[in-house]
């Protein structure tokens, strides 16, 4: 039997954001708007500037990312993915800047991975029917997935950088940058803020957090990192300055199968679904892009080679929850620091 729990378009926020320090107003100002498919908070926590100057910036920073979501935004036609995904294998698409960056971004993630991060996997995507044209979660056949596979590969999208266009090489291709896009976009934000005068703030693209300097309280950004099997419980609580957190998990969308969770990140090397391990990958990178990234990744290598991969880049720290069973187990890479007591 097919059970479907939490399908929905939208990505679920998969890290918390943790107030500790009471009640009382301490010049914090702080503004939500849905934009990229989930909640963006940022919050300004700058004593020295008004709070008209506070939220011109938060307002400028959200004009920003929704920029990018016209860009990057598969769930709408008119954007350059979307134009990419219907014309790329006609004819090279021109797109901006942005989507070149992270366009180059994905290929350096999906080497330093082994192909384990890899944004022509939309084909597969919607064959699971996990994609935004899709409404009905499936098992594929074999020969389906098979099918499908021979329009994967980084390798068979041509990308002319100093031209800025895209290609195919295979009718059927089609990008998807979920994996990496919001990540992108609030390191953008964060760029915005910076260049308003902002030192200390948070970006919160729905569990894509960005935190600069510190908090309104003189510390460290305090975060929690959902618990992937228990809802409304915290798996770890860590202190942020100056750094970006992710984390990626089988539990913001999939389906049971035959008693197998089906989680709707799909391993681009095989074509299958990540099952059961890792449940949860929690990457702390210098910015958000890498950490968005790398958290998907590291899901889809599993915590044996995942941490073989983490151990190489330096820049990073991480965290891979394992489901046993019956207890959820932890890994941390280099230097993971833990704020839970």
């Amino acid at each position: 039997m097919l059970t479907v729990l939490n399908k929905n378009i939208y990505i679920t926020i998969i890290i918390l954001i943790v107030l500790l320090a009471g009640c009382r107003d301490n010049g914090e100002v702080k503004r939500t708007q849905l934009l990229m498919g989930t909640m963006v908070e940022i919050s300004v926590a700058d004593s020295n500037l008004s709070e008209a100057s506070k939220i011109e910036a938060i307002e400028k920073a959200f004009r920003r990312i929704k920029d990018i979501e016209d860009q990057m935004s598969v769930y709408k036609q008119t954007s350059e993915v979307s134009k990419v995904n219907n014309f790329a294998d006609i004819r090279p698409v021109s797109v901006s800047e942005d989507i070149i960056k992270v366009l180059k971004r994905s290929d350096e993630i999906n080497k330093i991975t082994s192909g384990a991060f890899d944004i022509t996997v939309a084909p597969l995507v919607d064959l699971w029917g996990f994609g935004p044209k899709t409404s009905i979660l499936r098992i594929p056949q074999d020969k389906e997935i098979k099918d499908v596979l021979r329009l994967v590969g980084m390798n068979k999208l041509k990308v002319d950088y100093a031209r800025k266009t895209v290609n195919f090489t295979i009718p059927g291709m089609k990008i998807d940058l979920g994996g990496i896009a919001v990540g992108y976009a609030v390191d953008c934000a964060a760029e915005v803020l910076r260049d308003n005068g902002i030192n200390n703030a948070m970006v919160n693209g729905g569990g894509e957090v960005l935190c600069m300097g510190k908090s309104s309280w003189g510390r460290p950004w305090r975060v929690g990192i959902q618990h992937p099997r228990i809802k409304d419980k915290l798996l770890d609580i860590v202190s942020i300055e100056d750094r970006a957190i992710s984390t990626s998990g089988d539990y913001e969308k999939f389906f049971f199968w035959e008693k197998k969770r089906i989680s709707h990140i799909i391993n681009p090397l095989t074509g299958m679904p990540v099952t059961d391990s890792p449940a949860s990958v929690t990457i702390i990178a210098p910015d958000c892009m890498t950490a968005d990234s790398l958290s998907t990744a590291i899901d889809v290598l599993g915590p044996n080679e995942g941490v073989k991969v983490l151990k190489n880049i330096k820049s990073v720290s991480g965290m891979i929850a394992v489901d046993n069973g019956k207890t959820i187990e932890v890994y941390t890479v280099n230097g993971f620091k833990s704020g839970k007591k």
